[in-house]
Parts: C-alpha cells; sequence; structure tokens
C-alpha cells in the first residue's frame, strides 16, 4: 500500500507546485492589469490544483489554494469589468474634448461676427459636454479608490477642472462688452485650457 501510495503523493506534490507557480503569476498579472494573462494562468493554477486533490484528497491546504483560485479568477473577471468601464468612460472624454477644442478652433476662423458667435456657443455646449465626461470619470475613479489609504492623482477631476476653466473662459468671451482684444484673449485662454485637458486624458 505505501509503493503504490508513494508515487501518488509525488505527483500530488508536483501538481500542487506547479498549480503554486502558476497561481502566483496569475496574480501578479492581475497587479499588472494583464487579465487575459492572468485568466489563462489562473484557469492552469485549478487545473493543477484540481488534479492534486484528485490523487490526494486528504490535504486540507489543497483544497484551500483550490478555494483561493477560484476567487482569484472572479477577482480578475470584475477587475477585467471594472478597467474596461474606465477605458469607455476614458475614452468618451477624450473624444468629446477633442470636439471641444475642434469647435474652440473654428471660432477664431469664423469670417463675421454673428458666425463667430454661433461658433463660439457650439464650442462651449461642446466643452460642457466635455466637462461632464471628465466628471463621470473622476467619479468612477473616486469610487475605484474609495477606502484606499494611498489615493492616486484623479485624471478626471483635473480634466474637468481645466474644461470647467474653459467653459468659463468661453463665456467671458461672448459677452458683448468686450473689446476685442478682451475677447481674443479669452478665447485664447479658453484654448489653452481645453489642449490642457485633453493632454491630461
Amino acid at each position: 500500500l505505501h509503493a503504490d501510495s508513494e508515487p501518488s503523493l509525488v505527483r500530488a506534490w508536483a501538481l500542487w507546485n506547479l498549480g503554486s507557480v502558476n497561481h502566483l503569476q496569475g496574480r501578479k498579472a492581475m497587479q499588472g492589469n494583464d487579465f487575459d494573462r492572468a485568466a489563462v494562468k489562473l484557469d492552469e493554477a485549478e487545473r493543477y490544483y484540481r488534479e492534486a486533490l484528485r490523487m490526494q484528497p486528504g490535504i486540507p491546504a489543497l483544497g484551500l489554494n483550490q478555494e483561493m483560485v477560484l476567487a482569484d479568477r472572479q477577482l480578475n473577471e470584475k477587475m477585467k469589468q471594472v478597467m474596461e468601464e474606465l477605458a469607455r468612460k476614458l475614452d468618451r472624454a477624450r473624444e468629446e474634448t477633442r470636439q471641444a477644442l475642434a469647435d474652440q478652433q473654428k471660432v477664431d476662423g469664423a469670417a463675421t461676427d454673428e458666425a463667430r458667435d454661433s461658433a463660439l456657443q457650439q464650442a462651449q455646449a461642446q466643452t460642457q459636454e466635455a466637462a461632464q465626461a471628465a466628471r463621470d470619470v473622476a467619479d468612477f475613479i473616486d469610487q475605484l479608490q474609495a477606502g484606499q489609504p494611498e489615493q492616486k492623482p484623479n485624471i478626471g477631476k483635473a480634466a474637468a477642472e481645466e474644461l470647467a476653466q474653459a467653459d468659463a473662459a468661453q463665456e467671458k468671451a461672448g459677452y458683448k462688452v468686450h473689446t476685442d482684444a478682451a475677447r481674443d484673449e479669452k478665447l485664447a485662454e479658453a484654448t489653452v485650457h481645453l489642449k490642457n485637458a485633453a493632454a491630461m486624458l
């Protein structure tokens, strides 16, 4: 009996070690936001653990490792979904900001006061859309970082602040009481803030 069980035990330990190696590699990939690689490594770890358990079902630590890898797989999938959602929100904020900057540049090229006023209204409306998209990013990042002792800078907040300043400058540029020079200064200020926001995102 001992002779028959010893190879099985040795093989189970070897499988357990292979599972542990893949498990650690999976966790490392998760930390690096490489969720697809993490999924592959965690699946491999689970397969090795399961095979080791089949051969030696009486080792409690093996069962614990199996539970941990299953929990890590669920966490990996959730983290992947969260990061994909953040990427979608960032893409929207970037696109809205890029469009706001393009609309702002049309103001400078307007041939008449009426065309310039119309272009400015469009640019300001688009800037407000971009600011809302940036605030959505900021709120999402705040939720992700809630309760964490060390929080990273929130690019959504910084971009939203730049966009709010661009909006304020556009608003002032639209005042009829402004001289051409004062209006142009505010338009230039709005452009700078829009470029800053675009660079942050």
